[in-house]
């Protein structure tokens, strides 16, 4: 394969996005190497991944990869109590308060209607029922999880 074969701009909506050579060529490269591969599209309303999720849709259909829905998950559920305790965890690793922002509030355990609504207000309902369909990978994955409990660490010389 060579590297000037691959697109360094993709169009989108009209509108030109350089994503550079090395993106496409590593789409087709890791098409090569795994024999599932797909491109991953999530969103938590943060400003770069809804700017980037069309843009990977747009390589997804180019580079002819199927897209899975994902979603980073820090919390159970999007409660005030969640996200107290998310904040209270990242004062202590932070040392330091932070802002809660809206991403903060869409990092929990999302339900396949929640997924849904978010991906679409991304890359619209098309390609969020496309990247939800897609989840049925999952049914081959075998993965076990221990019973065990773990709990972030802290600093304890120091009393907030």
């Amino acid at each position: 394969m060579l590297l000037s074969s691959y697109p360094e701009f993709i169009e989108v909506d009209g509108q030109q996005f350089k994503i550079g050579k090395s993106q496409a060529y590593l789409s087709k490269t890791l098409k090569d190497i795994f024999q599932n591969f797909y491109i991953e599209i999530q969103n938590h309303y943060i400003d770069e991944e809804l700017y980037v999720m069309p843009i990977l849709v747009k390589l997804a259909n180019e580079t002819n990869t199927p897209i899975i829905a994902a979603n980073d998950a820090h919390m159970i559920d999007n409660s005030e109590d969640s996200i107290e305790a998310r904040r209270i965890i990242r004062f202590n690793y932070f040392e330091k308060p932070q802002i809660t922002t809206k991403a903060d509030r869409e990092l929990f355990l999302k339900s396949e209607d929640e997924l849904f609504k978010c991906l679409s207000d991304a890359v619209g309902e098309n390609y969020a029922k496309i990247a939800i369909n897609n989840l049925s990978i999952l049914n081959e994955c075998k993965c076990e999880f221990p019973n065990e409990t773990h709990y972030p660490k802290t600093n304890t010389e120091n009393k907030y």
